[in-house]
Parts: C-alpha cells; sequence; structure tokens
C-alpha cells in the first residue's frame, strides 16, 4: 500500500472511530470549554462567593453542556455580573448593560459563531492567540472574525476591569460618574493600546488572505492559504514590534506559535475534506439566461478493507460433535 493510501485509510478510520463515538467526546470537549472559561473569569474578577469552589463550576459547566450556544452566552452575561456584584454593584450593572447590548448587537443574531468570543478568550488566557485566525478563517465566515475582535477586545479590557473593581468603591448617587468615567477614560485608554491595535488588524488581515483565497478554485487552494496565512501572520506581527518596539510578543515566539497553528489547520482541513485535485474538471454548460463554467473536484473515499477471520477445524472433534448433536436430536424426534 502507498504511503499516501495508508494516510488516507488511517484519516477514514479515525472519522469512524470518532463518529461512533461522537456523542461522548463533543460534550467532553464542550464541557471543559465552559469549565475554562468560568474558571477564567473568577480568576479575572477576584470572585470568591460560593459559586467560586470547583464543584459549583463543574455543575455550571455540566449545565452549560447540555444547552444551545445562546443560553451559554445569556449564561455568561449573568455569571459575569454575578461575580462582579459582590465586589461592586454599580459596575456590575453597568457591565450588565453593555454585554446585553454587545449580545442584542451580534451575539443573539450568530449565537454558535458568538461561541468564539469565549474561544478567543480561552487562548489569550493559555497564551495561545495565534493559532486561531487561520483555523476560523478555514472553517467559517467574516462573523466570526466580528466575534473574534469581540472576543480579543474584551481580554484587553479585563485588566481595566480588575483596576476598577478592586480600587473603586461607588454608591448609587455616583453611577453618573462612574459612567462618565469608564466611557470617557477607560475605554479611550484601551483604543489607543498599540497591543490591542497589533493583535486586531493582524488578526483581521490574516483572517482575510486566508478566508479569499481558500475560496478561489485552484488545486490545493487551502493549503495555499494555510502557507500564506502563515507568512502574513510573521510579517504583521514583525512590523507591529518593528512600529511599536513592545506589543508584548517575542519574534521567537511570534514564528513559534504560527508554524503551530499551521500544522494545525493542515491537520484541521486534512480531516474536514479530502479531495483528488488530479482528477479535477472544468465543466461547461448553460441554459437560457447564463453560461456556467463550473469546477467538479472529487472527493477521495477509501474503502477500508476489514479482515474476517475464519475457524478452521484442524481435527473432527467439532463437526464429529455437530453431528452427533445433529443425530442425538433426530433421534429423540423420532422416539429412538
Amino acid at each position: 500500500m502507498k504511503s499516501n493510501e495508508a494516510l488516507l485509510s488511517m484519516r477514514q478510520n479515525i472519522i469512524s472511530e470518532f463518529k461512533k463515538y461522537e456523542y461522548i467526546i463533543l460534550p467532553f470537549m464542550k464541557f471543559i470549554l465552559i469549565f475554562s472559561a468560568i474558571h477564567m473569569l473568577i480568576t479575572a474578577t477576584n470572585y470568591t462567593g460560593a459559586l467560586s469552589g470547583v464543584i459549583a463550576v463543574m455543575f455550571l459547566a455540566l449545565i452549560g453542556t447540555f444547552v444551545s450556544a445562546q443560553w451559554i452566552l445569556i449564561g455568561s452575561i449573568l455569571l459575569t455580573t454575578l461575580f462582579i456584584l459582590p465586589a461592586n454593584p454599580i459596575f456590575a450593572i453597568l457591565m450588565f448593560i453593555l454585554l446585553t447590548i454587545l449580545y442584542l448587537a451580534f451575539m443573539r443574531l450568530f449565537p454558535k459563531e458568538g461561541l468564539l468570543t469565549l474561544v478567543t478568550l480561552m487562548a489569550f488566557a493559555i497564551n495561545v492567540p495565534l493559532i486561531l485566525p487561520i483555523i476560523v478563517a478555514l472553517l467559517g465566515g467574516y462573523i466570526c472574525i466580528v466575534m473574534m475582535i469581540i472576543g480579543v477586545i474584551v481580554w484587553f479590557m479585563v485588566p481595566e476591569l480588575t483596576v476598577v473593581i478592586q480600587t473603586t468603591t461607588l454608591n448609587k448617587s455616583e453611577i453618573v460618574d462612574l459612567a462618565t468615567s469608564v466611557s470617557k477614560t477607560d475605554f479611550n485608554a484601551l483604543l489607543m493600546d498599540e497591543k490591542m491595535l497589533s493583535v486586531v488588524v493582524v488578526f483581521f488581515i490574516v483572517f482575510s488572505v486566508v478566508y479569499i483565497i481558500r475560496k478561489q478554485s485552484i488545486d490545493y487552494a487551502p493549503y495555499i492559504a494555510i502557507g500564506v496565512g502563515m507568512v502574513v501572520n510573521i510579517l504583521g506581527f514583525g512590523l507591529a514590534i518593528l512600529f511599536f518596539d513592545d506589543i508584548g510578543m517575542k519574534m521567537g515566539s511570534i514564528i513559534l506559535w504560527t508554524v503551530i497553528g499551521g500544522i494545525v489547520a493542515v491537520v484541521v482541513q486534512f480531516f474536514s475534506v479530502a479531495l483528488d485535485y488530479q482528477r479535477s474538471e472544468v465543466v461547461q454548460f448553460e441554459d437560457d439566461d447564463n453560461y456556467y463554467y463550473v469546477k467538479v473536484v472529487p472527493k477521495i473515499n477509501v474503502k477500508v478493507k476489514h479482515t474476517t477471520v475464519k475457524h478452521v477445524y484442524t481435527n473432527n472433534k467439532g463437526p464429529k460433535d455437530f453431528n452427533s448433536r445433529i443425530m442425538e436430536s433426530y433421534n429423540e424426534d423420532k422416539g429412538i
């Protein structure tokens, strides 16, 4: 068997096994994602209440495992408000209003894509955000980059949020002053953050390049898109370091995580679909109004050979016992 045939056969076997246990794997991955997101939120807000324990977090994550994406987003808003509430009730109300507006404006319309905001926050929490734009561009559309950018902005808001909670004690009469301070000071400073601007711009450019190339009708377009996206990602953050000096990233780590992200993207694309570009062809046809050029690329389907083991008797014991039982049954029926 050729090496590529062995690789495709391995792919088919892995996909078959995944589909067999999909009902276990997907809920487990969803549970881990939600558990990590809640734990990160507790750490960011310094919440120490009843819901900060591991058992409580596991229970909340278990509930989130069996609800839709829309309810997960709503739950995230409620938990954020609840975790801020003991430290600063007025600021918690303001955050609830801001997050609700964000939900109604964007996430409510695209709840599944809205989960990318949580994924982006998790990626920043474990210092692997550079693997996201290429992979997301392979699997989604432009609404996905919008959700990623929202996640980036929220991530850079977390330090500001923590400072406000720890250093501010307000009463109801000061809510207007707080709103004015947040809108004019915190967000203005946030929008001028060089690191955040660098991440947003480079992510958008990388996503756009990968998305546009992988949509082209050229052979191996997704893999070409991955390679070009890796180069653009390295160049983009390299220029950001050159112009802004310190964006919180080192060139070595940028190259390393870009390469890792590219490898992960290749694996994701390989398991998503395998196409036989050598048998691709352009089909031409027309109707009353239009003339069509359609490129057809067949999928690769590998038939997995299943080995069947046949037991062959090496002596007459097996058949003899079987024949004896047949004769005994026959004699009993005849009354012999």
